[in-house]
């Protein structure tokens, strides 16, 4: 892979905006590649929405964002101090997940990183938060982060299904496989690859019901199924030249067998890829990356196919705030 634009940074208004901040910086210098610090706000109240005085609301905007900027700019200052490549970013724009997928789009970020929040199921299906919205519709690989510092030696684990299951196509196994290398290479880290392969008594409970009679059928089902996760496994380790005892095939749901990967083998970050689905299936049934996230105790790069179209609207106009890699000047622009 070769780097086409910048890390790009979703910098949020807390006392933990230098960790997220920190781990992309560290992800720009591996990968060689610029920082962007990006900061999407919005306030109905100074867009235009209830007052009549729009050059009155304007420069009380343009005020709100430069204030931002300046903090922006605080932050970026460290690691300009290290020589990195950072620029800084204001937006006003909304929705905030969609405002931020423009932003990727405008700049063809390389990746997007993103401290992970806690969110139980009921925020998740009824208010949509940004964050979970993002996960779903960013364009380019997303980095979530929640593990405070990696070991000396990164240990990264990708999660792969040669089978193809759950609508996966070939093609994402291979983006997975090539961003887990990358970051092996970048960070100097160890990857290894895990497929979680289906349990056969679980699969006749799914298929044939709570009625199956005859134990030997499960076994054997269990048996074709192994079979058929080994040899596609042992295809795929041949095909991508990787040790053996960097594969690894174990039985049971993916939620499951990752968190128990992540947990015995202290990860630091888990690739892993999500294909889209309708509105309803997210809703009813989710994907696996959401249902790892809240416990997984490392970071979790998630990738879509390289087709993946995300469905956000065009703005013709966004007023915005950002200043060049050396942080010589500001200006607000009007982007397309």
């Amino acid at each position: 892979m070769t780097t086409t634009g910048p890390v790009l940074v979703i910098v949020e208004d807390d006392a933990d905006a230098a960790a997220p901040i920190q781990r992309a910086a560290d992800y720009a210098h591996a990968m060689k590649a610029p920082l962007m610090l990006l900061s999407c706000i919005y306030d109905s109240y100074l867009a235009g929405v209830r007052f009549e005085d729009a050059a009155s609301l304007q420069e009380l905007r343009h005020a709100r964002m430069r204030k931002e900027f300046d903090r922006l700019e605080g932050l970026a200052g460290t690691f300009r101090d290290a020589g990195g490549q950072v620029e800084t970013r204001v937006v006003w724009d909304k929705p905030r997940h969609e405002a931020i997928v423009r932003q990727v789009k405008a700049v063809k970020a390389e990746l997007l990183v993103m401290r992970a929040h806690h969110h139980n199921l009921l925020e998740r299906s009824l208010f949509g938060n940004p964050d979970w919205q993002l996960l779903r519709v960013a364009p380019c690989p997303m980095l979530l982060v929640k593990r405070e510092a990696y070991g000396k030696t990164p240990r990264i684990w990708a999660a792969v299904d040669p089978l193809h299951q759950n609508d996966k196509p070939a093609e994402l196994d291979e983006r997975l496989f090539q961003w887990g290398r990358r970051l092996e290479d970048d960070l100097d880290g160890d990857l290894h690859v895990v497929h979680a392969g289906e349990d056969a008594e679980l699969l006749a409970s799914l298929t044939s019901g709570a009625s199956m009679a005859v134990p030997q059928r499960v076994d054997e089902l269990q048996e074709m199924l192994d079979r058929a996760h080994r040899d596609r496994l042992e295809q795929f380790r041949k095909q991508h030249d990787i040790d053996a005892d960097k594969v690894h095939l174990l039985k049971g749901p993916a939620s499951k067998v990752l968190l128990s990967v992540a947990d015995e083998h202290a990860v630091d970050v888990m690739v892993l890829g999500v294909v889209s689905r309708s509105i309803i299936e997210r809703a009813v049934v989710g994907n696996t990356a959401e249902r790892v996230l809240e416990k997984l105790p490392c970071d979790l790069l998630v990738v879509k196919p390289g087709d993946f179209e995300p469905q956000v609207e065009e703005r013709a106009e966004i007023e915005m705030i950002c200043s060049t890699r050396k942080g010589k000047y500001e200006a607000f622009t009007i982007s397309g």
